[in-house]
């Protein structure tokens, strides 16, 4: 970053702002205690800061003239206090600096930071100083040597130590985290940051969800539920298993908000993938009473320590018999909380250790009476005590049976246990896990056990979730039936309420072959199955004139697939069958009439390839059905976003390569259990073929410029002499000679990177090599003698009344290098502007240098968690805004990513001539270490404050230039998205039209797989409330709202996290109607318009062109 300096003359003079005046003053009129206040006593060594939290910058620097404390090197902690922060916010934000350091002063333990005191003269907040430690936190001390477990357990007894001293003097920390442990000279863990938690609060920011306890996203209400002893122990939980292991809390997930999502409902760290050479069995158990849902589980700091200290000593418990059952006697064991329940479902590691045959002393039922109660057997939820010590949540099934004494009971349990042993075998992410047999209890029949999940059956999750992915369940429900028929299993039963939904969304399977088990006379009716899902073969069928017409067979295959079909129907239109029987007996007249009716069944719902499918598994002959496996190979396919003959259809040597594209495709979804696996192996396809156009594309251009190129070398052995040219001016000429020198340069860097694979070497030889050289020299040498005689005359003369804007261009180019090469001269970049101005174009190249932007004031005007924004001066003519982006491990690959963003900014903006888009002048990236971006200076600030301030807005017009900005996002070919829209990202120029800025999430939409643009990595903040996965239309819908309510979306709702849980149960915002709202232009047409923007479904929402056709022919 430039240092800051005095404008140029004519520059607009920057005076403190009425809010910075307001908090001087109130600053002054706060006391700090003598002892602590060492303003003039702190001298910054690093002009950048050396670590950068959400909200606060840490320098460091010397403290050399105190007559208080000793000199040493201290760690200077400066809040970021925008000057377009709300004075108030700031001034009690700066207020609560200094009462806690009062508290903070009194503070003395070895585990924890020393403060020192307060400077006023550093910053544009109160610096908080605290000693300097060169360790850094706690994780750069353990990578910075291998630790034992021993070790890291004694950093983990030091930070308990430090937080009991904190809670005994009343003081609870609120944002406990690894970053906030140092290390000190000695090796000890010292916490830092205690107490800030309501400071940050105040400049809108939100604590880390890793190591954040749920409460804190659940009690909206009441502030002071936030800061709890309670949330800090939960935080230590995930402070000690993060040091222990080496791995960061829900390390699998990765953002903050999914986070959230996941530890809402219960959801704790995984255990799958960490060593349990590292985190033991007992520690795994002592850290989950730690992070306990409820905070009253959890245990205070006096029994942590107690606990830490018999860990310490026998980590392993191996001193005892009863490893496998035992409970810490620290920790009482005569609660329960049912969020610490864990739900298991396929692929969990626990489930290849469940012993379907020993389940003695592990299994509790935890309900009184039934949860359910079902045809043949009713269900009690409970509680399974796994090995590892966790608690898995169970479905308990008690088969409904009596026994009359016939012997048949005995039959039942001997057939149970055979089937049982086969189930027990069975693998397979569609079917319900079984865990085993309960052979312990006292019950009137035998008892099974399997994992309970919360989401309930498929018909119960239809109806809360009816926009779910209904094809996929479709399918997940036929891969999971076809593996039970490759394993002889007719299921004899299929139907909604026995198809259940794990906690990832995934249809389970069960109750397969219950029915037929408990088919006996005496036991359950003589039929098998339920009579909606039933095969016509298996109902009773009564003659005209009584008798038995039809005798009822036994479930098959073929009956399954019967029964599924109506089940995929139910699935598609969300409700039971129509004209179903709800009796196993039939008259003939009604056993002719059951096959669904076409007509019954809208045609958008169910579509006629679809109907053709199920309309086979129904076909009166059971023998006519098609079996499973071909109903699978036949379920329709979206094929909408099948672009490969799009992209390649016209390139006729790839003619070959595109069919045996589609071949691999067919074969693929013919092999696949369900469409994704297809998909993704069907991607790889179709990325190959595309690196094999796009590289049969490079090869051949790169191969016809550079023999180009290589023939211009030949023609060349001296410099152009065109200025004694008749006709012909001197700028012309100069740019002729600058042209040919450019190509040279060019054909070089091809020839460099080309020169083996092409073999060119030959059409080259050292003295022609050596000619270009000079040649090259020659003509800057002429161009910078050229400029020199333009700056010193400062106009750009007659003859650039006649220039080209081509001419122009170039010639921008070269004053630009000449300004780059001499900062200091203003008269240059005076000439410079000027030729902006003419051809209303961006510099050639927007790779900046210090000369061509400075900043004009000290302190930044606004700004987030991640860039500050300063006011700026553009070739000492412009006011401009400069973005500083906080990037202290900015490595060469994040610099080319930030680079990429802002060439994607520059071309859209050049294509958009309705200037719909906030151009961007440039980025520098080397001049200091922090990279930023200039763009023009809007002194009508963002959408939201100019609504808000100016009287008379149309408000059509901005939400529809808002809309016709996007379209030239989405039209652009490949696709651009912006990630990021909100009111605050959209300026208001000088005519009050709005101009979308801040493609900071702006990525090529082919590119965004598998990679994360340079400020995708972000907390919990309010971008949220306008943020959904891939939805630049749900952002634009919030968007409209917000302009037009003058409120941020979800305002009613405190904590940001709570709008990121909404939003994913598919809550939309409630619609507003206050009269002055409605007048603005919310219309019953407009609102139908946003709520297709909201829904939860991305393919169910409105294209960027439907949104643009709306405006064009309502009249709001």
């Amino acid at each position: 970053m430039a240092s800051p300096e005095r404008p140029p003359a004519g520059a607009e003079e920057i005076v403190p702002t009425c809010d910075s005046v307001q908090i001087v003053e109130a600053l002054s009129n706060m006391s700090l205690p003598p002892d602590l206040d060492l303003t003039g006593e702190i001298v910054k060594t690093d002009a950048f800061p050396i670590e950068f939290g959400r909200v606060a910058d840490i320098f460091r620097g010397n403290l050399t003239n105190s007559r208080k404390i000793q000199s040493q090197v201290v760690a200077i902690k400066i809040f970021r206090l925008h000057m377009d922060d709300k004075v108030i916010r700031t001034i009690k934000a700066c207020q609560d600096l200094y009462d806690v350091s009062v508290v903070w002063g009194r503070l003395d333990h070895p585990n924890i930071l020393p403060f020192l005191g307060i400077a006023l003269d550093l910053g544009p907040s109160p610096a908080l100083i605290s000693p300097f430690q060169l360790s850094g936190n706690v994780l750069q001390h353990l990578d910075g040597a291998l630790k034992a477990t021993r070790d890291r357990f004694d950093f983990v007894q030091g930070i308990a130590e430090g937080l009991m001293y904190l809670h005994s003097e009343g003081v609870v920390h609120g944002n406990l985290t690894t970053k906030k442990i140092l290390v000190s000279e000695a090796g000890a863990p010292m916490i830092c940051g205690h107490g800030l938690a309501s400071i940050a609060g105040r400049l809108s920011t939100a604590p880390s969800a890793r190591f954040t306890a749920p409460e804190y996203y659940i009690n909206e209400n009441t502030e002071s539920s936030h800061n709890t002893q309670a949330g800090d122990v939960y935080s230590l939980s995930m402070v000690i298993l993060e040091i222990m292991s080496g791995v960061r809390p829900y390390h699998h997930l990765h953002t903050e908000h999914s986070v959230i999502l996941h530890i809402m409902p219960g959801g704790r760290p995984s255990r799958s993938e960490l060593d349990p050479g590292l985190v033991s069995d007992r520690l795994w158990r002592f850290l989950k009473y730690l992070w306990s849902h409820q905070p009253v589980l959890r245990p205070d700091m006096s029994r942590v320590l107690l606990a830490l200290q018999s860990l310490q000593t026998d980590p392993t418990n191996a001193n005892t018999e009863a490893a496998e059952n035992e409970i810490d006697p620290l920790i009482s064991y005569a609660t329960t909380d049912d969020f610490d329940i864990e739900e298991v479902s396929f692929g969990h590691p626990c489930l290849s250790h469940v012993d379907p045959q020993s389940l003695k002393g592990r299994l509790f039922r935890t309900d009184e009476y039934p949860f359910f109660n079902g045809g043949n057997s009713y269900i009690y939820r409970g509680q399974l005590i796994h090995q590892d010590g966790f608690r898995i949540h169970v479905a308990i099934k008690v088969i409904r049976v009596s026994n009359d004494g016939s012997g048949q009971l005995n039959e039942l349990l001997r057939r149970l246990t055979r089937e049982t042993k086969v189930w027990s075998r069975l693998n397979h992410r569609n079917l319900l896990p079984f865990l085993g047999v309960w052979d312990e209890v006292v019950a009137p029949g035998p008892v099974l056990i399997s994992p309970f999940f919360k989401s309930g059956d498929l018909g119960q999750y239809l109806r809360i979730c009816p926009t779910v992915d209904k094809e996929k369940m479709i399918l997940g429900v036929a891969s999971g039936l076809d593996y039970l028929h490759r394993e002889e299993i007719v299921h004899g039963d299929l139907k909604v309420n026995n198809v259940l939904v794990d906690k990832v969304g995934r249809p389970c399977i069960g109750d397969f072959g219950i029915s037929k088990i408990v088919n006996f006379q005496g036991f359950t009716t003589s039929s098998v199955g339920t009579p909606p899902y039933m095969a016509p073969e298996l109902f009773l069928v009564l003659g005209e004139v009584g008798g038995l017409a039809y005798q009822a067979g036994p479930t098959t295959k073929n009956s399954d697939v019967y029964s599924f079909a109506l089940l995929a129907l139910e699935i598609l239109t969300t409700n039971p069958p129509k004209n179903r029987p709800t009796r196993p007996i039939l008259t003939s007249q009604g056993h002719g009439s059951l096959r669904p009716r076409r007509t019954d069944y809208d045609v958008a719902v169910v579509s006629p390839n679809f109907w053709e499918v199920l309309d086979d598994c129904w076909d009166p002959d059971p023998y006519r059905r098609p079996t499973i496996s071909d109903v699978i190979v036949r379920i329709p396919l979206d094929d909408s976003n099948d672009t490969v003959h799009l992209r390649l259809g016209k390139i006729p040597e790839l003619n070959v390569a595109v069919e045996t594209f589609h071949f691999i495709r067919r074969v693929c979804h013919e092999l696949a259990q369900n469409r994704y696996a297809a998909g993704q192996i069907s991607a790889r396809c179709y990325r190959l073929l595309l690196e094999l156009v796009e590289r049969r594309t490079e090869v051949t251009s790169m191969q016809s410029e550079a023999i180009t190129l290589c023939g211009l070398l030949h023609r060349i052995h001296t410099s152009l002499s065109v200025g004694a040219l008749p006709n012909i001016t001197r700028l012309q000429a100069i740019l002729q000679e600058t042209k040919v020198a450019e190509a040279i340069i060019i054909c070089h860097s091809l020839i460099s990177h080309c020169s083996v694979e092409l073999n060119l070497n030959p059409h080259l030889n050292t003295q022609e090599q050596t000619l270009c050289r000079a040649n090259i020299e020659k003509d800057h040498e002429d161009v910078m003698n050229y400029l020199a005689a333009v700056q010193t005359a400062q106009t750009i003369g007659e003859e650039m009344r006649a220039a080209q804007s081509k001419d122009i261009i170039q010639l921008m180019s070269m004053m630009q290098q000449m300004l780059k090469d001499n900062p200091v001269h203003s008269g240059l970049s005076s000439n410079l502007y000027d030729l902006l101005s003419k051809s209303r174009e961006l510099l050639p190249d927007f790779r900046l240098g210090s000369g061509e932007v400075v900043r004009i004031a000290v302190f930044p005007k606004g700004g987030t968690s991640y860039y500050d924004v300063y006011e700026g001066l553009y070739l000492g003519r412009e006011k401009v805004s400069i973005k500083v982006l906080r990037s202290l491990n900015a490595d060469e690959r994040s610099l080319r990513r930030f680079y990429r963003e802002c060439n994607i900014w520059k071309i859209i903006w050049e294509i958009d001539l309705g200037r719909h888009i906030v151009p961007i002048y440039g980025f520098c990236q080397e001049d200091g270490p922090f990279p930023y971006m200039v763009s023009p200076w809007m002194s009508n600030g963002t959408a939201l404050s100019y609504v808000k301030t100016q009287p008379n807005v149309d408000y059509k017009q901005i939400i529809e230039h808002i809309a016709i900005g996007m379209k030239v996002l989405h039209t652009m070919v490949p696709a651009v998205i912006h990630g990021d829209l909100k009111a605050s990202n959209i300026w208001i120029d000088n005519l009050g039209n709005p101009l979308i800025s801040d493609f900071g999430l702006s990525q090529i939409l082919e590119d965004i797989t598998g990679s994360n643009p340079l400020t995708q990595s972000r907390g919990v903040n309010d971008s949220y409330r306008w943020f959904a996965p891939e939805t630049d239309i749900y952002a634009y819908g919030m968007t409209v709202l917000e302009l037009l309510t003058h409120e941020q979306p979800y305002n009613n709702i405190k904590h940001t996290a709570e709008v990121v849980i909404r939003a994913a149960r598919g809550e939309q915002p409630s619609r507003p109607v206050e009269s002055r709202i409605v007048e603005r232009g919310l219309t019953d047409e407009l609102w139908a318009l946003l709520c297709r923007c909201w829904a939860t479904k991305p393919t169910n929402r409105p294209n960027i062109q439907e949104i643009s056709s709306f405006y064009e022919e309502s009249k709001i």
